[in-house]
């Protein structure tokens, strides 16, 4: 990023504070606000999302006081930029979460469920937030504040697996798959639970597509080589947390990203897919070999956690040492054919949805229908996007949730099909955006994904949002 002077690298910079603070407080919740001072991970938690509701709502007012503006006075309504109108699609579907939510605020507090309000003013003025600020700065600079975003997300991700590791690796005995070791017990961070393997696998996956992006720009090979070796050992990681759905999702949008480079020789594609999937996968599966093998010997290994003063911890293995060829095939979630449940998650959260309800029942409306789930099953989150959006937002969210789809295969449509993006040595931004739309639109199936605030959704509008800004001619 070129400025003129330092002063305006300073004002560019405190314009886009406002984004970073609502990012950093994700995986918080209101009830951290009873526990402000009671500790310094807690006073953290509570600070962080004080300062993230007071800077939505700030934005909130300015916003919605420029929107009257437009009616109100003598301003031309051709003034709202339809370029952007998947964004409003996106505010309008909050809106009718609130409809949902406030409409049954009565139910909901009886119940325990009042506090998910901070979803709605957290999503809300991210989004609007953009329409304030490209008014004030450029798009250029806009787009290179969301470059580090997507850096930033990434190496937190990276953070996150370093610490599910190391916390879970202690405390089971089955490190041989981190899906099992991390799943074993509850872990912690600052007081509140790691993401999911689900989660942090996710952000892996999306920083490996970005990875990739960044070896078809380079010509040096002594950065090609780095990139390669990071992408390889991420992949490792990957396999290792065995999401099944993130496996597809990285497979598949990994390969459409590949089609888009059309021009590209066939043997530096052969040459990703084999560093990005098929080595990978080998190498994991070999090291699991090995492992066993060891494990069956000694019946015990030692692991490396940075964590600790002594660095190696000897773990006993609980278990038979005869059937441990049955554990091994057992634990590997790649080869396991049997449901994770969703699909009577799904059926129970539409058989218990009240039909009269035109809005919903706000967000995290899943949440509060499957409340009762969790007496039998591990989970009360309903792991699907649009049923989620039907479940917060009503009929009228819903509705408008499959627009936004519409929109994003659209954007897909015009690309390929029109636009012909695979015939272009450029426009490496919109192949990465295009990619990542088709990952989150994989994963919307399965999990909640960006139909409500979190990763997914900051990441899916930093995509939606390069991809709409027009690029120029990017080379390394």
């Amino acid at each position: 990023m070129i400025f003129t002077n330092k002063n305006s690298i300073i004002r560019e910079f405190t314009k886009l504070i406002p984004w970073i603070i609502i990012v950093l407080c994700i995986g918080t919740q209101p009830s951290d606000f009873d526990l402000l001072g009671t500790g310094k991970a807690n006073t953290l938690n509570a600070t962080r999302l004080i300062l993230a509701m007071a800077t939505s709502l700030i934005i909130i007012i300015v916003f919605v006081f420029n929107v009257l503006k437009l009616f109100f006075v003598k301003t031309k309504l051709s003034k709202i930029d339809n370029k952007y109108l998947i964004f409003y699609l996106f505010l309008i579907y909050f809106i009718f979460q609130a409809c949902g939510y406030f409409l049954n605020l009565s139910e909901l507090r009886n119940k325990g469920y009042a506090d998910s309000y901070y979803l709605i003013i957290l999503s809300f003025a991210f989004i609007a937030y953009f329409f304030l600020i490209k008014k004030t700065t450029t798009l250029k600079n806009i787009k290179y504040f969301l470059y580090f975003l997507y850096f930033t997300i990434c190496v937190a991700g990276l953070f996150l697996t370093v610490i599910h590791i190391s916390k879970s690796s202690l405390e089971s005995a089955n490190y041989f798959s981190l899906y099992n070791s991390v799943l074993s017990q509850h872990q912690f961070f600052l007081n509140h639970e790691l993401p999911r393997v689900t989660g942090i696998s996710r952000t892996l996956s999306i920083f490996s597509i970005i990875l990739i992006s960044l070896y078809f720009l380079n010509k040096n090979k002594f950065v090609i080589l780095f990139i390669t070796t990071s992408i390889f050992v991420l992949s490792i990681i990957i396999f290792a947390f065995q999401s099944r759905g993130t496996i597809l999702c990285y497979t598949l949008s990994l390969l459409f990203f590949l089609f888009l480079f059309k021009k590209e020789s066939l043997k530096k594609k052969i040459a990703v897919i084999c560093f990005s999937i098929l080595l990978p996968y080998l190498s994991f599966e070999g090291i699991r070999h090995i492992q066993f093998e060891s494990i069956k010997a000694d019946n015990s290994f030692s692991i490396f956690s940075p964590f600790k003063k002594n660095e190696l911890e000897t773990v006993k293995i609980p278990f038979n040492k005869d059937s441990i060829n049955t554990i091994i095939l057992n634990k590997n979630r790649l080869l396991d054919m049997s449901s994770s449940g969703r699909i009577d998650l799904w059926k129970s959260s539409i058989r218990l949805y009240d039909k009269n309800l035109i809005f919903g029942y706000g967000p995290q409306g899943d949440r509060y229908l499957l409340r009762d789930n969790l007496k039998t099953h591990s989970a009360n989150n309903v792991s699907n996007g649009y049923i989620y959006s039907f479940l917060s937002g009503g009929y009228f969210g819903f509705f408008i949730f499959i627009i936004i789809i519409i929109n994003l295969l659209y954007f897909l449509f015009k690309s390929i099909f029109i636009n012909k993006i695979f015939n272009s040595y450029n426009s490496t931004n919109k192949k990465l955006s295009l990619t990542i739309f088709v990952y989150f639109l994989l994963r919307i199936n399965f999990e909640n994904s960006f139909s409500v605030f979190g990763i997914d959704f900051i990441l899916m509008f930093i995509s939606i949002l390069i991809f709409l800004i027009k690029e120029k001619k990017i080379t390394l």
